[in-house]
């Protein structure tokens, strides 16, 4: 007790410059001076984010100001060492995920890639067969053997062994087989 004496040593401790965080309500200030100026008109209740001075509240007590004059720099430094890590962790993942999607871009991009040039190298198959079946003699207008030569078309291994035979006999052969299917 003799220790909270010596430190409030003249000093007015009378709950008028308390403040509790969070709390929103009006501050009211008892002084005994401001009871006859209370007539005029001055209001001496205040909100914490109200600044009183001793000059503007005419007492000579000390301000119950809460709030600073000066403004702080914004502070962009992270203080939780968990929050720099998940920080890191989400850039590092950010960086991934898009190395991953430019990967898979790519890929879909050569696998339609491949496929249209499959597709490509199948029609030009098939044209091949076509001509050499009309060298043949096949003729579009004959239904049985035209539908020969499709399905010569349909058979990739048959196909290629058109292609590879090389006498017209050969050819003609084939597609009488497959005239007579």
């Amino acid at each position: 007790m003799e220790d909270l004496e010596h430190m409030f040593h003249g000093v007015a401790v009378d709950g008028s410059t308390a403040y509790v965080p969070g709390q929103g309500e009006v501050l009211e200030v008892d002084d005994e001076e401001d009871d006859e100026e209370d007539n005029d008109g001055n209001d001496d209740s205040v909100t914490p984010a109200t600044p009183v001075t001793p000059s503007s509240n005419g007492s000579l007590k000390r301000a119950s100001s809460i709030c600073t004059t000066a403004k702080s720099p914004k502070k962009t430094k992270l203080k939780s060492p968990a929050l720099r890590t998940m920080n890191r962790f989400m850039a590092n993942n950010e960086r991934i995920q898009e190395e991953r999607n430019k990967y898979l871009a790519a890929a879909v991009e050569a696998k339609i890639s491949a496929k249209q040039s499959k597709e490509d190298v199948m029609f030009e198959k098939i044209k091949q067969v076509q001509h050499l079946a009309k060298e043949c003699g096949v003729q579009e207008s004959d239904p049985v053997q035209w539908l020969a030569v499709l399905r010569i078309c349909q058979d990739p291994i048959v196909r290629d062994f058109f292609i590879a035979t090389d006498t017209n006999e050969g050819s003609s052969a084939v597609i009488e087989s497959f005239a007579r299917v």
